[in-house]
């Protein structure tokens, strides 16, 4: 029984000593195989930077790294819509009961299914120029200083630095077209000299029934002249422009940034004829406490801004009194 005894304890010292040199064995093929491996990539970056260095013998893994970064920048299509409500499909869920349902938006719909769709993103303000200073200079009205639509953010802010401007002082080529800062016909105000590398282009001086003051018309083939809808001149003009400077891209490396603004769905409501098929009128829901537009455009435009005044408490910066017998009218409160 003691001799079974010490054969067994001979045997465990034995195994554990085995063991032993088998892990510290490993433990040293797995150290060398590192080493060579941080060698090979020491050597690999020390060749790739050396290769893309003319200028210096030595360049740093930092900034070859930079340098690969730059190469990867992303390009930028950055698209604005004016007055819009958020009722497209990806947004209409059980909580929101209250959104229409039945828009027809099936662009809109395959960008929030195919990207990253922002539930609780607000705009700053209900107005067209402060929300467009807040978001382009990306600070509140409050620091903007700009509260309606007759201040140019850069009147109170003259060093702010805008999104486009960014990009454009690291480099890209930056190019806007229709509606993206709040045009009032003060100076610069599309901010050109700051933010973009060329003109804009805003085809609404030739805009169809501008000079007619139309707030409502559907526009079929007939009536156009020859001519195209606002945001369908927006459309070509940026469908031309992303040809163009993506041949720069690919020819000199020359990143850009585009941003295209559609005016719709904004006053005034023209718009091609054949987008009624998409909104029968017996399918449209009346708001509670409606009046009803007589004839005019004029009513239909006065109608729609004093109750959006009376909605933002701003009616002390415009109030409006308006009389009529063509039926009642909302006033200002």
């Amino acid at each position: 029984m003691a001799a079974t005894q010490i054969d067994i304890r001979s045997i465990a010292k034995k195994t554990v000593f085995s063991l032993l040199i088998i892990g510290l064995v490993l433990q040293y093929w797995k150290i060398e195989t590192e080493v060579k491996s941080n060698s090979k990539m020491a050597s690999t970056l020390t060749t790739a930077a050396s290769s893309e260095s003319q200028t210096r013998d030595v360049v740093t893994i930092d900034e070859w790294l930079e340098k690969r970064r730059e190469k990867k920048r992303p390009n930028v299509l950055f698209i604005m819509a004016d007055d819009m409500r958020p009722e497209i499909k990806a947004q209409v869920h059980d909580k929101s009961p209250w959104l229409e349902p039945n828009m027809h938006t099936p662009h809109l719909d395959k960008l929030a299914g195919d990207g990253v769709l922002f539930r609780r993103a607000y705009c700053q303000f209900s107005w067209c120029n402060p929300s467009r200073a807040s978001l382009l200079t990306s600070r509140r009205p409050d620091t903007t200083m700009v509260h309606n639509n007759s201040v140019f953010f850069r009147m109170r802010n003259p060093d702010f630095t805008t999104l486009p401007q960014y990009f454009l002082q690291n480099g890209y080529t930056t190019l806007g077209m229709g509606k993206i800062f709040h045009q009032m016909g003060i100076g610069n105000d599309r901010d050109e000299d700051l933010s973009w590398s060329e003109r804009n282009f805003r085809p609404e001086d030739d805009m169809l029934f501008k000079d007619e003051g139309t707030a409502w018309q559907s526009v079929g083939d007939d009536q156009r002249k020859g001519r195209s809808l606002l945001d369908e001149a927006v459309t070509v003009a940026a469908k031309q422009t992303l040809r163009r400077v993506a041949k720069e891209w690919k020819k000199d490396n020359k990143n850009f940034f585009v941003a295209v603004g559609m005016k719709k769905p904004h006053l005034n409501f023209v718009f091609p004829e054949e987008f009624l098929q998409y909104y029968p009128l017996d399918g449209i829901r009346s708001s509670e406490g409606r009046t009803t537009a007589s004839h005019g455009s004029r009513h239909l435009r006065m109608t729609w801004f004093s109750c959006t005044t009376s909605a933002i408490g701003s009616c002390e910066i415009m109030n409006i009194h308006m009389h009529t017998n063509e039926g009642n009218l909302p006033q200002p409160m």
